[in-house]
């Protein structure tokens, strides 16, 4: 990604030797116009791209173009003016959103594509964790957990980056939220219910979308002793690595290791070395 500019490459590997990177990948450019552009990330859905744009307010969709690492723009979603979407996870074709701007986490589904439009949101959730009166707060990374026998149930693990000016000496923080199932006729009463305030209301029920609190729940704000927390990684699945969680701070604090407890709903700190800085991506192998 190309942060600043309205363009990104998604670079193939050499089709004789995947550990060769292809020197022919060009440059996929984002219709921002005259509009501010900050591409974060990627993430490969189906046959699809997604690409949060933080400036831009869009979750660019990008497909193959021919050749391979040639790619072109066939659409977007757009989200709230001013939120800055940062990073981006899927699960059961729900898109999460975590943006930075206004520290929330979104949850929809996806339009079928192309689409230059968004569905009402499922739920949109502060991060932010309370008795922060003074802070001002940046989200940032979102993991989203695979079920296995130990964790059977998914959770989001979202960081949050207290840029200041009033600093909390425990660090910054790692919200875990649980996702909430309704039943299938709470499902079809809300859907009804919003078919009719359409029918009644249609202006103002475009603006109508089902409310957060039954569908996220906040189970835990971990301290991390971290400082301007960015990147953070869950295990692999394969031989219960997925039980430890990895972060590192971008300014204090170092990289710590914890182990998931509680289903994952909590946090136990495990080792940490503050020697290692200014880290902001994990991969295990």
């Amino acid at each position: 990604m190309n942060f600043g500019s309205p363009n990104c490459a998604l670079v193939a590997t050499d089709s004789n030797d995947p550990l060769r990177f292809s020197r022919t990948s060009p440059l996929v450019q984002f219709p921002a116009g005259n509009g501010p552009s900050n591409p974060h990330m990627s993430l490969e859905h189906k046959d699809e791209v997604f690409v949060p744009d933080l400036g831009g307010d869009k979750i660019w969709r990008l497909v193959r173009d021919g050749a391979p690492g040639n790619f072109k723009v066939q659409g977007q979603i757009n989200v709230d003016a001013g939120s800055g979407p940062r990073h981006i996870a899927i699960h059961d074709n729900v898109l999460f959103i975590v943006s930075e701007t206004v520290s929330t986490l979104t949850a929809m589904e996806i339009p079928p594509a192309p689409n230059g439009t968004a569905l009402p949101p499922i739920a949109n959730v502060s991060t932010i964790p309370p008795n922060f009166l003074d802070a001002k707060f940046a989200a940032a990374e979102i993991l989203i957990s695979t079920p296995t026998a130990r964790f059977p149930d998914p959770l989001i693990y979202v960081s949050n980056r207290n840029l200041g000016p009033e600093f909390d000496p425990r660090g910054d923080t790692i919200a875990i939220f649980e996702i909430k199932r309704a039943s299938v006729k709470t499902a079809m009463d809300r859907a009804s219910a919003r078919k009719n305030r359409m029918l009644r209301h249609p202006h103002r029920g475009l603006r109508t979308s089902v409310t957060s609190a039954s569908r996220l729940s906040l189970v835990a704000q971990v301290p991390t002793g971290l400082k301007q927390i960015r990147g953070m990684n869950l295990g692999p699945t394969i031989s219960g690595g997925d039980k430890f969680l990895i972060a590192g701070a971008n300014v204090d604090g170092g990289v710590v290791m914890f182990r998931r407890v509680n289903g994952g709903r909590n946090l136990i700190e495990v080792a940490r070395n503050e020697r290692i800085t200014s880290r902001t991506s994990f991969v295990f192998v």
